[in-house]
């Protein structure tokens, strides 16, 4: 697999400003996690339903990711 150095900056990129935006704090510090609680339900943002992880992994361009498809395999091996 051909690494595409433009798309890994621009992803380096987008990492850095969400650290920056989400995780610095007003001592200009960072915290080791995000808040994880949305709409009452502690991790609800952050956890795919079976439906959503398999719209992802039947996408063309994750399918081009082979860690996408091992981290699928394993979620669904320890839910059976």
């Amino acid at each position: 697999m051909k690494l595409d150095m433009v798309k890994l900056l621009s992803l380096c990129k987008h990492q850095v400003k969400v650290v920056i935006t989400d995780m610095q704090n007003e001592n200009g510090g960072f915290s080791s996690t995000i808040d994880a609680d949305s709409e009452g339900k502690e991790g609800k943002y952050y956890v795919w339903s079976d439906e959503e992880l398999g719209n992802i992994v039947k996408n063309k361009e994750a399918l081009a990711n082979p860690e996408v498809l091992i981290q699928y395999k394993n979620l669904k091996e320890l839910n059976h």
